[in-house]
């Protein structure tokens, strides 16, 4: 069938919702896993060592009062410095840190930290950046929106929301998410949300690939999106090319799914790569992507998948783009459960994809 009903133009990511990859779709998805309550930091009190102290120094009725206040601003109830019995042997303000020991609890977490991204970006919109500023670490790698100029330092991230509410959204901006993946390799996660332009009628989808230090700390950014082309329609031909071969490759993937053609293994450039999921060693042959398709598809659908199109969107460099669509999974013919995934293209001028990443991973166990 080569992929030909999928690579139609579309007129809009928003008419691309909840569309099958191969066929119309009538029925709803599933959006992001839920994530773990991230644990905050342990408090230590310190009253009960420093009044041990003044009483060895023979200080503690010159102290008390200073005990006092130390304990109040603390908050362990005064007292003058002495510490509440411990509950069950464990001090009631020594909160211990998570278990991230197990794959599970660290993909939660990332979840967690992604979700927490999407708040503070759209805390921005409502002119509130102190949040969004305080998620990154101190060396930072942030292309917003891919084919701008990188940010490295916290400096940066201010000068570009300040050009950004000037020339895009001097009233604001609502986010509205739509999913969050995270990848096999936990530091990493995915995150697909719309943005409307208040006191407009503009609105455009952007994914963001972000990756995370092991404290949950925002280190490194790529946002898809392409502004120019939402609200003033301005686009070159990469973009058209890059936007019918995103569609041609979703449509390819489903009739793999569903068995009716080979024709995914035709989407790739002679040199090209592909970490399916991301986190996972990189393909570079289509003999061994025949391979890792065939052991993905035993382990996760045995008995077949189809892909149902949630959205697209190419970059403001428009080599690049991404989808998000869901996975469902099929057994006796029916569909018993939702896989939700993000991916992120590039896309040579030939319309073939050079570099794939699908923000999703396998655990835990489906």
């Amino acid at each position: 069938s080569g992929g030909g009903s999928g690579e139609k133009n579309q007129p809009s990511t928003e008419d691309t919702e909840d569309e099958y990859a191969g066929e119309s779709n009538d029925s709803t998805g599933s959006g992001g896993g839920s994530g773990e309550t991230t644990q905050p930091a342990p408090r230590r009190r310190g009253g009960g060592t420093a009044a041990a102290r003044r009483r060895r120094s023979g200080a503690e009725d010159a102290e008390d009062g200073h005990a006092e206040e130390s304990n109040e601003t603390t908050g362990s109830g005064g007292g003058g410095g002495e510490a509440s019995p411990p509950v069950n042997g464990q001090d009631p303000f020594d909160t211990a840190a998570p278990d991230e020991s197990t794959p599970e609890n660290q993909y939660a977490k990332t979840h967690k930290s992604a979700l927490a991204y999407l708040q503070a970006l759209g805390d921005v919109g409502t002119f509130k950046d102190f949040g969004y500023l305080y998620l990154f670490t101190d060396k930072i790698m942030v292309s917003d929106p891919v084919g701008s100029e990188m940010k490295t330092k916290e400096s940066h991230l201010s000068t570009s929301i300040s050009s950004m509410r000037a020339t895009i959204a001097p009233l604001g901006f609502d986010i509205i998410p739509r999913a969050a993946t995270v990848a096999q390799d936990p530091k990493f996660a995915a995150a697909y949300s719309t943005v409307k332009i208040t006191g407009s009628n503009v609105s455009f989808d952007r994914a963001d690939l972000i990756e995370f230090t092991e404290w949950g700390k925002v280190k490194g950014i790529s946002a898809y999106y392409n502004f120019a082309a939402s609200a003033l329609g301005v686009k070159s031909p990469q973009h058209s090319v890059t936007n019918k071969t995103i569609y041609g490759y979703l449509h390819a993937l489903h009739e793999l799914g569903t068995n009716k053609s080979l024709d995914y293994f035709n989407q790739f450039a002679d040199e090209f790569e592909v970490h399916d999921p991301f986190g996972t060693a990189p393909v570079l042959t289509i003999k061994d992507l025949q391979s890792k398709i065939k052991g993905l598809a035993t382990m996760v659908a045995p008995q077949g998948f189809m892909v149902k199109i949630k959205a697209v969107t190419v970059a403001a460099d428009e080599r690049f783009g991404s989808a998000y669509f869901d996975l469902m999974l099929l057994a006796s013919g029916k569909v018993i459960q939702e896989i939700p995934i993000i991916d992120i293209f590039e896309i040579s001028s030939a319309g073939k994809i050079m570099n794939l990443k699908a923000v999703w991973n396998l655990s835990p166990p489906r």
